[in-house]
């Protein structure tokens, strides 16, 4: 039974944060792009104007019994050479057409694509 329920809330998580979200850090438009699978899966974008800056991808993406995400983020490309290599995103969780998220160097929110609201 706690199986089903695992199951059936990463279904529901994964619907949740699908999409496209936007926010900014350092100068940089930063892009989440999740997709469901049942688990979502994360992409990571940094632009400069029209110029892709920098890219990473999530591993290790969990969800916990309230539909919150965790998740270990990788830098394939530093928009920036000062970043780290990769963070740990301990709680990612959506409040309306906002994706909050904490990770080990603060918290922060990205907004979702307009029109785009499951």
């Amino acid at each position: 039974m706690k199986l089903v329920l695992c199951l059936m809330v990463a279904l529901v998580a994964a619907s949740t944060f699908e999409g496209r979200w936007y926010g900014r850090t350092d100068g940089f438009r930063e892009v989440w792009i999740i997709g469901s699978e049942p688990v979502p899966s994360i992409r990571f974008e940094w632009r400069r104007g029209s110029h892709l800056a920098g890219s990473g991808i999530a591993s290790n993406v969990r969800v916990d019994e309230r539909g919150h995400l965790s998740f270990t983020q990788h830098i394939e490309h530093k928009p920036d050479p000062s970043w780290p290599d990769s963070n740990e995103f301990s709680d990612v969780w959506v409040t309306g057409d906002t994706l909050n998220f904490r990770h080990r160097f603060g918290s922060g929110s990205v907004t979702r694509e307009q029109g785009k609201r499951r």
